[in-house]
């Protein structure tokens, strides 16, 4: 797991060259397979946690969709996605009430889609779980967006925007 490209895409502005070109070179090729109609489970087999607010815990999942860039991108790739509400002991609470519950996720799960999460609270339970929290994706001004024009002949704006997200969650996860 590439922990470091994660925190490097979540902190630093710009990207640092190498992880620009190692995301778009993910990206093109997720686009030029997306073109030919030949899936990538690349994720299958690994399983996320969506953090969805206190209001969803009760909602229907069939109805709740696959909203959210990582959410989306992560199970086209075939990943498992979970959705529940993180305790807010975890986020916001002393590090030993955390502990527990932080080695349950961190065993149940591979990542966290915390795009609900301040970017504080994200970089807390990445340190506490020890697994990549992907949040801010969707952010204007995100290092993510300014790869999209690399990929203006191979998608769209925002087929790019999910190829490139779909990338960060591979080089991650599988590199």
């Amino acid at each position: 797991m590439n922990m470091l490209l994660n925190q490097r895409v979540l902190l630093t502005r710009p990207l640092p060259a190498a992880d620009a070109r190692a995301l778009l070179d993910t990206a093109r090729l997720l686009a030029r397979a997306a073109r030919a109609g030949v899936a990538q489970p690349l994720l299958s087999g690994w399983h996320l946690v969506k953090h969805c607010e206190a209001c969803c815990v009760d909602c229907n999942q069939a109805s709740h969709g696959s909203e959210g860039l990582v959410a989306a991108a992560a199970e086209a790739l075939g990943a498992r996605v979970s959705r529940l509400t993180l305790d807010p002991a975890l986020l916001d609470g002393p590090a030993d009430a955390a502990a527990d519950v932080a080695r349950l996720l961190g065993r149940l799960y591979d990542a966290v889609d915390g795009e609900a999460l301040a970017p504080a609270q994200a970089a807390r339970l990445q340190q506490t779980l020890g697994l990549p929290v992907f949040s801010g994706l969707d952010e204007t001004d995100h290092p993510l967006r300014e790869l999209e024009p690399a990929l203006a002949a191979d998608a769209t704006p925002e087929e790019a925007r999910r190829f490139l997200v779909a990338a960060l969650l591979v080089n991650t996860l599988v590199r």
